[in-house]
């Protein structure tokens, strides 16, 4: 994650079927610091598969950027695991909470938004070399990042949180406090 952050864990056998295969998360000690300051210390990180979680603390205490570590694979998690790290709060609107969830990921969006314009110039008859060149690129880019399974995926882990598929996907108000963390959530 960078230069100011540090973190260690219990060591993990990658290797070990049991814990490839396992929907929990059980880290007995791991350490996180930022900028030379401790945030956590020899803390157990335990998570249940089924269960809601929800992060609370005064700022500063290290919420995001634990969640910041998941996201960077620098605290490792068994891969089975599916988790989303979406940086920004959201603000209500009208925005289906699936759609508000693969918006957040800025660069899958920026790449199908200039795919979308990319595809539509050259529909239009626009020959220009670059721009096949370009659409080229950012469909191997997508493609590199998984894009087409995203939406998959923001799914599963909403419907982990408590949404079904109605909730996901008809357009009400949602107000979220700390969405980033998809941990707390309320549908007005």
């Amino acid at each position: 994650m960078g230069a100011q952050f540090a973190c260690s864990q219990t060591a993990v056998n990658e290797n070990d079927p049991q814990w490839q295969n396992s929907l929990d998360i059980n880290i007995p000690s791991f350490t996180i610091s930022a900028a030379g300051k401790i945030l956590f210390k020899d803390a157990q990180f335990n998570i249940a598969h089924g269960r809601r979680y929800g992060l609370v603390g005064p700022n500063g205490k290290g919420k995001s950027t634990l969640l910041k570590m998941i996201a960077s694979n620098d605290l490792i998690l068994p891969p089975r695991v599916d988790y989303l790290y979406v940086e920004q709060e959201v603000q209500a609107d009208d925005t289906p909470a699936v759609d508000a969830v693969l918006k957040a990921d800025k660069l899958r969006w920026g790449l199908l938004e200039e795919e979308k314009t990319l595809t539509e110039a050259i529909d239009s008859g626009d020959e220009d070399p670059k721009k096949f060149s370009r659409l080229q690129e950012v469909l191997d880019e997508l493609n590199t990042i998984g894009a087409a399974g995203a939406e998959a995926k923001a799914r599963r882990i909403l419907f982990g949180l408590g949404f079904d598929g109605e909730m996901q996907t008809k357009v009400r108000d949602v107000k979220c406090l700390g969405f980033y963390s998809l941990c707390e959530c309320v549908l007005q």
